[in-house]
């Protein structure tokens, strides 16, 4: 070898040291978890996604039956199920929810395929981001199912949503740790407050937590809107406080969420509520149609959920003065038993994605459509789906400062 070509070769050994010397040292952050994932490699290397995206597939019946079993079925015809028409219903709502995004599907799902190596080799792949999804329907149809497990009941039950941000500081930092198990792990729900209620919902991956400074601390998270990059989180301990600069959905400028020890509007979904029953209680089938194990994780009440599509403001109300929804611009919850689910995706065809409402069954209710807020004309759909029943109203016209009224029996029956 002559001395020239030998000093180039040692030169290039010297750069490929320095530049591997930099790639593992340049990150001098003061780590105090970290889970090991990476949104380079763990995330997806598409971003977040709605209706723009023509011939997506959502949840057919096929997810249908992997959520809640063979009691989603009225028949089975050459190996298909046929779906009975609340579960009919119920996917329908779902699918429509997702046209303004699949965060909470994209959060949770790269969550699971980073912490579980056997799901990683189903899919025969190293890490998430080698999956591509224009190509891949049973990739889109999986994103689909684990959007879908936001609106179950038992996961739902077993949500984090009293916690100040310190809280779930402390808490996060003890859950993310290189050797924790898929159980362990949890997805955000990040959310605006407006009067009261959460909107803007928007669903992100944390993996990590590093010391600021200055009594402040990032939660290094997974953002599926943007693609590879490293987004924080930030907290402050002395104030109790958290922000986060984002959106629900990538084609919205990014805008500034907040929070604070009373707003709880940071929400934890834990991946082990996601796993377990499998399949999960049937809360729209008969109560007679389900098969009862006593091992599962199932919800303790029935429910009619009240799913609505439009902008105008809604509140459910029943024969006591008990109240949920928005009622004078404000958002209340003191209707006994009732619960809502704000969804981590943004409808972009409005302005006001609503929540799907829980409201307990043999309890008689009436829903007021309030257009106070509208400033045109708008079309909104009411629909109420319970235990093996489902009725809805569709294309109500409201114009601005109109109210209307509608009475459901609580059995489904008119």
């Amino acid at each position: 070898m002559n001395k020239s070509k030998y000093i180039k070769i040692l030169i290039l050994s010297l750069i490929i040291t320095v530049l591997l010397f930099f790639s593992t040292n340049i990150d001098d952050r003061k780590y105090i978890a970290d889970l090991g994932f990476r949104p380079d490699l763990n995330g997806f290397s598409f971003e977040n996604y709605g209706d723009e995206n023509e011939g997506i597939q959502n949840l057919s019946f096929r997810e249908m039956e992997d959520l809640f079993g063979d009691v989603v079925c009225s028949t089975q015809e050459k190996e298909k199920c046929i779906l009975t028409p609340p579960a009919k219903r119920w996917m329908k709502e779902m699918n429509e929810d997702m046209d303004g995004g699949h965060c909470e599907g994209m959060a949770a799902l790269s969550l699971l395929l980073y912490s579980d190596p056997d799901l990683a080799d189903e899919w025969d792949i190293n890490t998430a981001s080698e999956l591509r999804l224009d190509s891949d329907k049973e990739l889109q149809r999986e994103i689909a199912y684990w959007f879908a497990t936001q609106a179950v009941q038992s996961v739902v039950e077993q949500e984090i949503i009293d916690k100040t941000p310190v809280e779930i500081l402390n808490f996060l930092e003890k859950k993310l740790t290189k050797d924790a198990s898929t159980k362990q792990t949890y997805t955000i729900g990040i959310f605006n407050l407006e009067s009261g209620k959460l909107e803007d919902g928007h669903s992100i991956t944390p993996y990590a937590i590093v010391d600021k400074g200055n009594d402040e601390y990032g939660i290094l998270v997974y953002d599926n809107n943007y693609p590879k990059q490293e987004l924080e989180l930030i907290i402050n301990k002395k104030k109790n406080t958290w922000m986060y600069n984002g959106s629900p959905n990538p084609n919205e400028e990014k805008f500034l969420y907040t929070g604070n020890a009373k707003s709880k509007n940071l929400i934890l979904t834990p991946t082990a509520a996601r796993l377990e029953p499998n399949p999960f209680d049937c809360d729209f089938c008969p109560q007679d149609s389900k098969k009862v194990d006593s091992n599962k994780i199932t919800s303790t009440r029935q429910y009619n959920q009240i799913f609505t599509e439009g902008s105008a403001d809604l509140l459910i109300e029943n024969n006591n003065g008990g109240k949920i929804g928005t009622y004078k611009g404000e958002f209340f919850n003191n209707f006994p038993g009732a619960k809502f689910i704000p969804i981590k995706s943004d409808e972009l065809l409005q302005n006001d994605s609503q929540p799907i409402y829980n409201i307990p069954v043999e309890k008689p209710f009436k829903i007021t459509l309030d257009g106070n807020s509208l400033t045109k004309t708008e079309l909104t759909d009411v629909v109420m789906i319970g235990p093996g029943y489902d009725v809805g109203i569709e294309d109500i016209q409201l114009e601005p400062n109109d109210k209307d009224t509608i009475n459901f029996a609580s059995n489904g029956q008119r």
